[in-house]
């Protein structure tokens, strides 16, 4: 087994392991099993470890990169999935909770209400995470052609196995999805790239960054500004040259950006 060195770990998971030893060894000393002695974890400083926060390089799927996943991908099953991560934000075991009793056509929203970690079926991340979040008409007609092709009870899950329980998406990723793109110029990077890709798109596209947070059930707008929110290279490098333009048309004597 390869030894695994601190600089091979997150921030995160250093944070973690040592909170985890902390408190062993807080319960340790409580129940004086160890005695005698300080928590060792208690002077334990991350940056003697070598570690510091990773600079956020997650993945965000653009509309364009949804549309050749589309192409690119045949399965049914695959593309439903697609087409509900990219349009809703869900988080993965959220998407896999959904049962159809879940959707309300009249209103258009699905209701947010359970997750599935493996195979437990339980609540959502957070009390904040629980809501309806609304259904767009394209999604709402796909919804209403896999009904129709399944044929499922109210109470089914809306991607269920073949034992009714909820689907394992990475078993389609692995069988379909990855083999599929294997070598086409759309980077498979995982199911939450749709969240923080419908984040992405929506803030490009002018929508706050409150808005975006409701929608993707974030209790802390600054949670999604700072996890879920990037700007392709390409709008960052539009957006630079729309401020050029608005420096040069500047009435100043000021000469920066402007030719003498």
């Amino acid at each position: 087994m390869r030894e695994v060195m601190a600089g091979d770990l997150s921030h995160t998971t250093l944070t973690h392991i040592k909170n985890f030893l902390s408190g062993v060894f807080r319960f340790a000393i409580d129940e004086e099993i160890l005695t005698n002695i300080v928590n060792p974890m208690s002077g334990v400083k991350l940056k003697q470890l070598g570690s510091r926060p990773r600079k956020f390089d997650a993945a965000a799927y653009t509309l364009d990169d949804v549309n050749r996943m589309m192409e690119e991908i045949s399965n049914e099953d695959a593309q439903d999935l697609i087409v509900l991560m990219s349009l809703t934000g869900l988080r993965q075991g959220e998407a896999r909770a959904l049962r159809w009793s879940d959707w309300n056509e009249k209103d258009g929203t699905l209701s947010v209400a359970r997750s599935v970690w493996r195979v437990h079926v339980g609540p959502t991340k957070s009390e904040a995470s629980e809501g309806d979040i609304p259904v767009l008409p394209l999604l709402s007609d796909l919804l209403t052609k896999r009904r129709d092709r399944v044929n499922p009870r109210k109470d089914s899950y809306i991607f269920a196995n073949g034992r009714g329980g909820p689907l394992d998406f990475h078993n389609i990723e692995n069988r379909i999805i990855r083999p599929a793109l294997k070598d086409t110029a759309v980077k498979w990077r995982g199911f939450h790239g749709f969240r923080r890709g419908l984040a992405s798109n929506l803030f490009s596209l002018g929508i706050g960054p409150s808005v975006i947070a409701s929608i993707l059930r974030h209790g802390d707008v600054s949670v999604t500004l700072k996890h879920y929110v990037k700007s392709p290279n390409a709008e960052a490098k539009a957006a630079m040259e729309r401020l050029e333009t608005a420096i040069k048309t500047i009435d100043s004597t000021v000469t920066v950006g402007k030719k003498s």
